[in-house]
């Protein structure tokens, strides 16, 4: 999943996996955060139990975007 995130100040972002926190320790699971605002998920060597709705939630002090 890649998307593009922009905002002053600069939004906090965070992966969520059915509206849960994704647990970005799994092996297979990787983010990769750019200073140009490009934000993707990588999942790698998936099972079953990965399935689910991914999102992405920006956050600063003016407000939220999922």
């Amino acid at each position: 999943s890649f998307l593009h995130v922009s905002g002053y100040p600069d939004p906090e972002v965070v992966w969520l996996k059915d509206d849960e926190l994704l647990e970005l320790q799994e092996e297979c699971v990787k983010v990769d955060y750019e200073e140009d605002g490009s934000c993707t998920l990588i999942l790698q060597n998936v099972s079953p139990h990965h399935s689910g709705l991914y999102s992405c939630k920006a956050t600063n002090a003016l407000g939220e975007a999922l």
